[in-house]
């Protein structure tokens, strides 16, 4: 009966050790940059098990270190300012990153100006290389990702 108490009271210590060992793993990448819940999840499946997986992102969750939101709005200004990417590619790539689609209903209309300058942007490149047709443009931008309505008002403020 001993042994039995001292092998159960093991196993509850060792498996205290693998949550433990998957929260500060988690720590650990959430330091280096930030991660939507599924890309942590994918991550950590690596090493531990999936138990383990689900506390450590509950605690990283509770504790704030996980902020899928803050994410999003990271991640959305970088691709309009920097990869001049569209609302619809930046969607798109969020919905595979695992970003729940309520999220992201909530946080793009709020990007839809920025959308515009962005292509602005795009246009104003084009425009170097003596590439601004607005077919030519359309084309592009719609490759890129950019909305319809952001392409339209574009090339209608284009033309004034």
């Amino acid at each position: 009966m001993n042994l039995r108490k001292k092998s159960e009271s093991f196993t509850v210590w060792q498996q205290e050790e693998i949550n433990s060992g998957a929260f500060h793993k988690a720590l650990q990448l959430l330091g280096r940059r930030p991660y939507t819940a599924k890309q942590l999840q994918q991550k950590l499946l690596r090493g531990f098990p999936p138990s383990a997986v689900r506390r450590a992102i509950a605690r990283v969750k509770q504790l704030q270190f996980l902020d899928e939101e803050a994410y999003a709005h990271s991640f959305i200004r970088h691709q309009l300012q920097i990869s001049l990417k569209g609302l619809l590619w930046i969607r798109r790539e969020l919905l595979k990153r695992g970003l729940p689609p309520a999220i992201l209903q909530r946080i793009l209309p709020e990007y839809e100006d920025a959308e515009v300058e962005s292509a602005l942007r795009v246009w104003e490149k084009l425009k170097k290389k003596r590439k601004n047709q607005p077919h030519y443009v359309t084309g592009y931008l719609k490759q890129r990702g950019y909305t319809v309505k952001s392409i339209h008002t574009l090339l209608k403020g284009g033309e004034e």
